[in-house]
């Protein structure tokens, strides 16, 4: 099955939104959905981009935000290895604020617990990705109804808001993959390593003529 979703999104500086156009595409397998995405903004007006060259820092984030029954799940990264002091508990524990949130191509994660895990990769090509992890219970995204955040993901950082308007409008650079890959109860690191080989070491079949 595939399915094509076309949604609003938009770059906010100060009270303003600059629009941004793309699309994504899903194909969804058994245990697993892979999506191709592309996103690009709009020039805004000159009043905006002067604007935007005094904010010094900006970033795009993308996360899942699992709800309480995921409370108490482990969670790691390419670039963080599996540790029983990294969970979902709607608090940032000393031991997860050593993990490392600045190292580039942290492209994969993973969330496992007795009810099973997810694995998410993204890959952005152009771009720099670093993980990303927030837990505040008290958080609320509007409309949504469930109220906390237990988000794990990645930050696209960027130098300004004026970077981050750059970034959006070179061509090509918003093009990324996106794929979730899903395991029953008894996942255990390092079984995300089947999953990750499928784009890593994809298997190659040649065929021969014979007479």
């Amino acid at each position: 099955m595939r399915v094509i979703t076309k949604g609003k999104s938009y770059i906010s500086l100060f009270f303003f939104k600059i629009p941004m156009d793309g699309y994504f595409q899903y194909i969804f397998y058994n245990n697993s959905i892979d999506a191709e995405g592309n996103f690009n903004s709009k020039t805004p007006p000159s009043g905006l981009l002067w604007l935007a060259k005094l904010i010094k820092e900006a970033s795009m984030y993308g996360y899942l935000d699992f709800n309480e029954n995921n409370l108490g799940a482990h969670v790691y990264s390419k670039n963080n290895p599996p540790s029983c002091d990294v969970d979902l508990d709607g608090e940032i524990s000393a031991q997860e604020k050593k993990l490392n949130f600045s190292s580039d191509d942290d492209e994969w994660i993973a969330v496992y617990g007795p009810n099973g895990a997810l694995v998410g990769r993204i890959n952005f090509p152009d771009l720099t990705q670093w993980f990303f992890m927030n837990e505040d219970l008290e958080k609320s995204h509007k409309p949504e109804e469930n109220k906390g955040e237990l988000a794990v993901g990645w930050t696209i950082p960027a130098k300004g808001a004026q970077d981050l308007i750059d970034i959006t409008k070179i061509q090509g650079a918003g093009t990324f993959t996106f794929s979730l890959y899903f395991f029953p109860a008894g996942f255990k690191p390092p079984m995300e390593i089947p999953a990750l080989n499928i784009k890593d070491h994809p298997v190659k079949v040649s065929c021969a003529k014979f007479r």
